[in-house]
């Protein structure tokens, strides 16, 4: 399948997954859940800290295990910072800047590793100030900027 085609069925499942999510019936709930955008599963080895997707794998360090297994697990792979401060690091109150350079790290450990998820930033509409983060794709993979 070429590259365009891709790209093309990209962009029809964002659509599609958009307008799912958008509905507030049960049914569309349950829609939204199979019509989740597409993506090898993460699997994750606790006795190793190794995660794993497809035929690769990385070595990770104990706390960016946990961080990764919490937004894996988290309804649409989102959490609240608070949430990860707790789980992860056993705080609430992790300073920001010291998450920030933990993700920063940690997105580049992934990406050299050429695993097809990034974490990013969930903002506050209001404020603009970093409430959470997510586990997408990492649109590189698409060619999308």
């Amino acid at each position: 399948m070429s590259r365009h085609r891709l790209l093309e069925i990209r962009r029809e499942l964002e659509v599609h997954h958009h307008a799912i999510e958008t509905l507030r019936t049960e049914e569309g709930r349950l829609l939204a859940a199979v019509m989740r955008l597409p993506g090898p599963e993460l699997r994750f080895d606790a006795d190793g800290k190794t995660v794993r997707w497809q035929t690769a794998s990385v070595r990770v360090s104990k706390k960016a295990w946990r961080f990764l297994e919490t937004l894996w697990k988290s309804p649409k792979r989102r959490a609240r910072t608070n949430r990860l401060g707790r789980y992860v690091w056993n705080d609430e109150l992790v300073r920001d800047n010291n998450i920030s350079v933990f993700v920063t790290r940690l997105n580049e450990t992934l990406r050299n590793a050429g695993c097809p998820y990034e974490i990013k930033s969930i903002r506050d509409r209001r404020t603009g100030r970093r409430i959470g983060f997510r586990l997408c794709m990492n649109q590189d993979d698409f060619g999308i900027t």
